[in-house]
């Protein structure tokens, strides 16, 4: 009689660290609940993984983070309109081909604070929002699938 060994789930797939999860040609680090930064420290975070903040640039891209993170909080886009207000840029300084912003946003609400929501993140179903760029969130890394 032979008995199964559990075995826990793998802790990376082909071509990702580990701890990184796998979709078409990128890797995703996807924070742990009680990782929480804000924006320019995720920036920075991500930088040491050598990888950047995450970027969605087609529907199918933000499907699969929905899955990802559905029920898990708020999380980082690498997105700002720091430098010019309601211009919209990915980290990388280009503009965003897609957008899947939630009704009603951005906003730049101010909350009573001299400065408004600067810096995007996912909220429920993933949806994008503007927030404090100081606000501590969950975040998610990137960089490319080396297999």
């Amino acid at each position: 009689m032979s008995r199964r060994v559990y075995e826990p789930p793998p802790t990376s797939t082909p071509g990702c660290p580990p701890h990184w999860l796998s979709n078409k040609d990128k890797c995703y680090y996807i924070s742990a609940p009680s990782e929480k930064l804000n924006f320019n420290e995720t920036k920075e975070e991500c930088k040491n993984k050598s990888s950047t903040m995450l970027t969605i640039h087609n529907k199918e891209e933000q499907f699969w983070i929905q899955r990802q993170i559905n029920g898990k909080g708020y999380f980082w886009l690498g997105l700002t309109d720091m430098i010019e207000e309601n211009i919209w840029r990915w980290v990388d300084g280009t503009l965003p081909s897609f957008t899947n912003w939630k009704l009603g946003q951005p906003d730049n609400w101010n909350h009573g604070h001299e400065e408004g929501e600067d810096c995007a993140g996912l909220i429920h179903n993933a949806e994008w929002n503007d927030f404090f760029c100081t606000d501590p969130i969950g975040y998610i890394c990137q960089r490319a699938n080396e297999s």
